[in-house]
């Protein structure tokens, strides 16, 4: 067995990610476990997931890139205790924030979601199967007590209770954030068919799905329609059905005027945040107009995918918003280096 002493962290972490890739019995049950109780994890969600964090954050090159700024390569230990409170709206959304606390040498006390509460145990316990030495780095508290600092995601709600509670030691707080789309007439079918993808993985409820688009003012909304094929499957999830369905009979009754291809819902709209299984979009003559009214959002958007360069710092290339890069920082806001200041 190989100790984590003096071992780089990019050895650490590629060693869990070729663990994961095997697939161990641990992870396997976590995963029919998280189905079972969560049926908005599904198996094709879960994998989604876990090859998003094996790709981006498990491969040395990556974690190599990631530290070099930040001057970390070994393990060294810290005396601060990080609550870490979990999100459970997407599998494992909570990793990043577990890697960073552990990487920088402090100790996670991670208060799982219920939604949540199999997957990153399972994971955690590959690790500390490979690197006995961080079993102590890390521990699952159902009440943060002890802690030196926070860092914890939710709701505009939760936002609040977070103030209130944990305010008074160093913290990073995230509330609802979301995510546009822009559209341009040169975009292809497979710029539209990322596009979906951004709207439909993990059913929307990330905040790096798309919330809003912005189209053209002569665009087809057939032409996105169409790129929506891959995901007919989801006309069939109970819980995601009963979401449209709901959403469309009180369109009717309240006769505001929609599009649909019966899947989901295209709402003309100034609004901004969209429920489960409705995009709202707007359409625009001028794109600078559009760039201006996002940089007024910037607070409130966590991405912005367009196929055209912009002069917008949550610009993303549609169809990798589900993968981010261990540098791309929820909230633009840099989780390792809060860490580090906390020495």
């Amino acid at each position: 067995m190989e100790t984590a002493q003096n071992v780089q962290w990019s050895n650490i972490w590629q060693k869990l990610g070729e663990r994961l890739k095997q697939n161990p019995d641990t992870i396997e049950l976590a995963k029919l476990q998280s189905q079972r109780e969560n049926p908005w994890f599904t198996s094709e969600h879960i994998e989604t997931a876990i090859q998003a964090i094996n790709n981006k954050f498990l491969q040395k090159n990556y974690v190599d890139k990631w530290l070099s700024p930040y001057l970390i390569h070994e393990l060294t230990i810290k005396d601060k205790r990080i609550g870490i409170v979990c999100a459970g709206n997407i599998p494992m959304v909570a990793f990043h924030d577990i890697m960073c606390t552990i990487t920088s040498g402090h100790r996670a006390l991670i208060k799982l979601s219920h939604k949540d509460k199999f997957l990153i145990p399972a994971v955690l316990k590959e690790l500390t199967a490979l690197f006995p030495e961080l079993s102590d780095r890390f521990s699952f508290v159902d009440k943060l007590e002890g802690y030196d600092a926070v860092i914890a995601t939710g709701s505009n709600n939760s936002h609040r209770y977070f103030k209130a509670y944990f305010g008074h030691v160093p913290h990073i707080f995230r509330k609802n954030r979301m995510s546009i789309g822009i559209l341009h007439e040169e975009d292809d079918e497979q710029v539209l068919s990322d596009m979906a993808k951004e709207i439909f993985m993990h059913f929307g409820l990330g905040c790096r799905n798309i919330s809003k688009l912005f189209v053209p003012k002569e665009f087809d909304l057939n032409r996105l329609f169409k790129a929506t094929i891959d995901y007919s499957q989801y006309a069939l999830h109970t819980k995601y059905r009963n979401n449209f369905i709901y959403h469309s009979a009180l369109f009717q009754m309240n006769k505001v005027n929609y599009f649909t291809n019966d899947l989901m819902i295209l709402l003309e709209t100034e609004e901004w945040h969209s429920p489960l299984s409705v995009v709202y979009f707007e359409r625009y003559n001028n794109l600078q107009d559009i760039v201006s009214k996002l940089k007024e959002k910037s607070d409130d958007i966590q991405a912005v995918y367009s196929s055209v360069q912009m002069d917008l710092e949550a610009r993303r290339q549609p169809g990798q918003g589900q993968q981010p890069e261990l540098w791309d920082y929820a909230d633009q806001v840099d989780t390792l280096s809060f860490l580090m200041s906390l020495e």
